[in-house]
């Protein structure tokens, strides 16, 4: 069950973090410290690696702010969780060693060396942190933007016509099954805005595939009652958010039990067309519209447009000077121990996961 997804969003009410949730449900835990450049998410992609070439399925978990580096791996076989412990996801232990493993990297760099760096660093991560605060603003705005023209739409929607859908959705892809236990909801996230612009992670090829393609902030009233049928059903339901409105229904829904994936496009974080066949929300209004609304719309997307590139600008801005902090941390770390370190701990890993397939082969 090889999965994508992150657990942390940039959003218009900061950032948002799901890691809690996940991390409090997990057997085993490792949580993985240390500063920027120290080879946090190079360790877990080794990690991610390892279980592949054993062949055990991982979920990655990627940095919402990096789409290059990851922010944890997910060994489902074994229920084990690896995540990176540090800002803006702090995680600490709540149950150290008997559930609770930490991988401190800080162990291997030279402190002498960072604190002669001491006034660069907070220079930096000040800067930083007012890269973010103003990438968080311009999001409040476009989102801001984006409500209102969908308030607007959602005045000459046929509801009836898309709870139809809904329903069709459901009986068609997700089999009812009674007297099973509610169904697990995890909030995660296939979408962020990068440096580059939105990105949006997708689902294993061999999904099938729904496809809501949606402009007008309706795929609430598609998600939101697929979602509650799949639960009420038994499945765990991967509900993925969208970034500009995290506290309403989920985005996308991935059902890996049925390998189904219910995907919204259209919108800024939906997804690309997929080349399957869509539902046409946009199609489900009345498509009346003065012209003095239409000019107002105009200008509001103007607006939009401008925020949400703004915003990746602040993040383009906030990466380029973390990577400077990279650059300060990364020649006092001593990777070779490092190395050393994880070569250690992935024995262990493949001895328990030789154990595994072999206590499931018995």
């Amino acid at each position: 069950m090889s999965f994508d997804y992150y657990l942390g969003a940039n959003t218009p009410n900061g950032f948002i973090s799901c890691f809690e949730e996940m991390t409090n449900a997990v057997s085993r835990l490792y949580i993985i410290k240390g500063g920027p450049g120290c080879g946090k998410s190079t360790a877990m992609k080794r990690i991610a690696a390892l279980c592949e070439a054993a062949d055990v399925a991982v979920q990655r978990i990627w940095c919402s702010s990096d789409t290059k580096s990851l922010d944890g791996v997910y060994i489902p076989e074994l229920d084990t969780l690896y995540v990176d412990g540090t800002a803006p996801h702090v995680i600490e232990p709540n149950c150290p060693g008997a559930r609770d493993g930490i991988l401190n990297f800080g162990d291997f760099w030279d402190s002498c060396a960072l604190l002669a760096q001491r006034s660069e660093i907070e220079r930096i991560s000040r800067e930083i942190s007012q890269c973010y605060l103003r990438m968080y603003q311009y999001l409040s705005a476009a989102g801001a933007l984006a409500k209102i023209y969908f308030q607007q739409v959602r005045q000459s929607v046929d509801l009836e016509r898309i709870s139809r859908r809904a329903r069709r959705i459901s009986a068609q892809q997700i089999p009812v099954r009674r007297g099973k236990n509610r169904g697990r909801q995890i909030p995660v996230y296939l979408n962020t805005l990068s440096p580059d612009g939105p990105v949006f992670l997708g689902v294993p090829e061999d999904y099938t595939i729904c496809e809501v393609h949606d402009g007008y902030g309706l795929y609430s009233f598609v998600t939101g009652p697929v979602l509650e049928h799949a639960l009420t059903s038994g499945y765990t339901v991967y509900a993925a958010h969208d970034p500009l409105f995290p506290n309403t229904a989920p985005l996308h829904l991935v059902i890996p039990e049925l390998r189904f994936a219910l995907l919204t496009s259209g919108g800024t974080f939906g997804c690309p067309p997929t080349g399957r066949r869509r539902i046409r929300l946009d199609m489900m209004t009345d498509g009346s519209e003065s012209k003095p609304a239409a000019i107002r719309r105009k200008k509001d997307r103007f607006c939009y447009d401008q925020s949400i590139q703004a915003a990746c600008e602040a993040l383009t801005e906030a990466k380029l000077l973390h990577d400077e902090l990279e650059g300060i941390y990364r020649p006092t770390v001593d990777f070779s121990r490092i190395d050393a370190f994880m070569d250690r701990h992935c024995e262990e890993l493949l001895e328990k996961l030789t154990h595994r397939k072999h206590d499931c082969q018995s």
